[in-house]
């Protein structure tokens, strides 16, 4: 990712330089998390029994658990060793919300644990892991620090795969991010009128045709769309009849 100074009609190209570090790294995203994403910083360096020392734990602005994982270069396993501290999560979200308590405050409502994010930050990103970004829905992020202290991110596309074969033809597609969800978009829309249901549908595919990089996923009460942050929420109420 080359940087470029731009001085009237000329431009100079910006040195790369290096963190000393994966702390300092670390330290500066953490700092900056709300900034960035609308995380809000929960701990670092979480001490669990069995799944290991994570690195770092947040909320997002939608209430969903955030599990961040950073490598100063690229390393290969780095988004499993991701994936078992959401395992942990998963597997103890009393603890987590105790520590989204005592970090945060207890006006945070209800903690979605069913959409968790999984978050990893290197220079760069082996196959294994952008392929297994997509089964697990998570965010790969490469970054790039400059001699005038521009610290520039840029999210790692997704690998193209081999997903059909028709009439002897190999079809390479994208694969589309499927988000598991506690309910469906048709049980949002159960109860609601022909017309609401329409202008819901021409306003999603709207929304979902300004990027490949937009995900949408759903809460108990919102329908949400996101790239690194959450851009528009949708919640339909349905009309009572007295």
């Amino acid at each position: 990712m080359p940087a470029f100074e731009i001085s009237g009609k000329s431009m100079k190209k910006i040195k790369q330089k290096e963190f000393k570090d994966e702390a300092e790294l670390h330290t500066l995203i953490d700092n900056n998390l709300n900034e960035i994403f609308k995380i809000r910083y929960i701990k670092h360096e979480h001490i669990t029994k069995k799944h290991g020392r994570i690195e770092t734990i947040g909320l997002d602005e939608t209430n969903r658990p955030v599990v961040i994982e950073y490598k100063k270069i690229k390393q290969d396993g780095q988004l499993v060793q991701a994936n078992r501290y959401m395992t942990w999560v998963r597997q103890n979200p009393a603890h987590f919300e105790l520590l989204t308590t005592k970090n945060i405050g207890n006006h945070v409502g209800e903690i979605d644990f069913a959409n968790p994010r999984i978050i990893c930050f290197a220079q760069e990103f082996s196959m294994d892991d952008k392929c297994l970004a997509l089964s697990l829905e998570a965010e790969l992020w490469k970054y790039r620090v400059y001699d005038n202290n521009v610290l520039m991110i840029i999210r790692e596309e997704e690998p193209e795969q081999i997903i059909d074969v028709e009439k002897g033809k190999l079809a390479i597609k994208k694969s589309k991010r499927t988000p598991r969800t506690p309910k469906t978009i048709e049980e949002h829309l159960e109860g609601t009128s022909p017309d609401l249901r329409c202008a819901f549908h021409d306003l999603n595919n709207k929304i979902m045709k300004l990027s490949s990089e937009i995900e949408r996923y759903t809460t108990k009460i919102e329908i949400n769309y996101k790239t690194s942050l959450v851009f528009a929420y949708l919640a339909i109420k349905k009309r009572t009849i007295a």
